[in-house]
């Protein structure tokens, strides 16, 4: 029986290669921008360049300056590990477009930066910078404050559902089960700290009666 031959796209960068080569260099590409990006975050080993990179993460995600670069390097595993699936066509989509909704949704909330002043304080490092503030003011002056939220949480909703490519009543479903298995884990650690701290503390001798040997 002859062997299958070996899937190749021509076309495009590494496009001789097989996929799954492609998808290993990419990966090797987004772990070493991961290690590069935090090297510059910490500490002053990648010299101007590094100094650039930080100022650069900084101002375009502000307080998530080191979430996101936390998230190419996963990207880049998922790669690597050959589960590009995960990342393909419209998941890839969905799961980039949660994270600049996650931006925005912290730039809301998390800047303390009044209405009409999202670019102000970008340079700053505030909130979810500059994607941020995009999103957010873009958002405020097509549909007012009360519909930038409603239109926000839609489309972070939508986001889930293309990253995740499952129903919204899955969705919920996995996100009940999730939760109520949080919550029990959480009250079975909690019950026994509470058991151990009553353990180790010295008991109270109980007086006899008067009478009783």
């Amino acid at each position: 029986m002859p062997r299958r031959a070996l899937r190749r796209e021509p076309g495009g960068l590494f496009g001789d290669l097989r996929d799954e080569t492609r998808q290993e260099i990419w990966g090797v590409v987004l772990v070493s921008a991961t290690v590069l990006a935090y090297l510059a975050l910490a500490t002053p080993a990648v010299g101007d360049f590094g100094e650039v990179v930080k100022r650069v993460l900084s101002a375009a995600f502000g307080r998530a300056a080191w979430i996101v670069p936390a998230l190419g390097g996963v990207a880049g595993l998922v790669l690597i590990f050959q589960r590009g699936r995960l990342l393909s066509g419209s998941r890839g989509v969905g799961w980039a477009l949660a994270v600049v909704l996650a931006l925005g949704w912290l730039h809301r909330f998390g800047s303390g930066i009044p209405e009409g002043y999202e670019f102000r304080y970008v340079t700053y490092g505030l909130g979810g910078g500059l994607t941020g503030a995009a999103v957010t003011w873009t958002l405020r002056e097509m549909f007012g404050p009360v519909g930038r939220d409603v239109v926000m949480g839609a489309l972070s909703l939508i986001a889930l559902l293309v990253a995740t490519d499952t129903s919204l009543l899955q969705f919920l479903r996995g996100l009940t089960e999730v939760t109520a298995a949080s919550a029990g884990w959480i009250w079975r650690g909690a019950a026994r700290l509470v058991g151990a701290l009553d353990d180790g503390r010295p008991r109270r001798a109980v007086p006899r009666a008067a009478g009783r040997t």
